[in-house]
């Protein structure tokens, strides 16, 4: 998911864009390199209702903060020529084809922040850079495997249903899987609370185990 920024960059600036601190030599100047420096969530999850499969979505928004730095080329003698690049690539965001290509893949530009121009000093020859932070909002879902339970078998009368032996097969999950199921019971289908069950019969066997 975080390659779409990389393909960002490298797209706006026709630069070799990279991670940083690759375990591998850098490319030749002029390139790009990006590092994400924070990821911070934004709100409570939201989780959703378990599927008859017992497992539950929760989704959760996050703010992401990403570093871009831009090296000039070794054979330029224009100090400015990365500041340069890394304005223009800034000021795409503002371009609606560009935010329409991130939210493609799951990006919402949020905002960027001050461009510095921070040359480097490698050996005794400046190393033309400039860096600016972009603050981008992006969704992440997981998948809570909650498990079911399948059978009940109940020795007792429930709501005057009977006989002595009552074999209850779970056939939905209706909000959580260990509180309101839906039932068959002799071929007709109701929803059972479980507590209310455990609360009414005078004994229990739980057969089912939770996957």
């Amino acid at each position: 998911m975080t390659d779409a920024l990389r393909q960002w960059v490298a797209d706006q600036t026709g630069l070799a864009a990279i991670w940083m601190h690759p375990d591998a030599p850098r490319p030749a100047r002029p390139y790009a390199a990006l590092q994400v420096t924070n990821s911070e969530r934004i709100g409570r999850a939201w989780t959703g209702a378990p599927g008859t499969d017992g497992n539950a979505p929760i989704e959760f928004d996050r703010d992401v903060t990403v570093s871009v730095q831009i090296y000039g080329s070794s054979a330029s003698h224009d100090p400015r020529q990365a500041f340069g690049i890394a304005e223009d690539l800034r000021d795409s965001l503002e371009l609606t084809s560009v935010r329409a290509g991130l939210a493609e893949d799951g990006w919402s530009f949020r905002g960027v922040e001050l461009l510095t121009d921070a040359p480097e000093l490698l050996d005794t020859t400046w190393e033309p850079r400039a860096v600016f932070d972009v603050r981008f909002g992006t969704r992440k879902a997981l998948v809570d495997d909650l498990g079911l339970i399948e059978t009940v078998e109940v020795t007792g009368m429930f709501n005057g249903v009977g006989p002595e032996e009552t074999s209850l097969s779970l056939l939905q999950v209706s909000s959580s899987p260990l509180s309101l199921l839906e039932i068959v019971d002799d071929g007709e289908e109701f929803l059972l609370d479980v507590r209310q069950l455990l609360g009414s019969v005078r004994g229990y066997q739980k057969t089912a185990t939770l996957r």
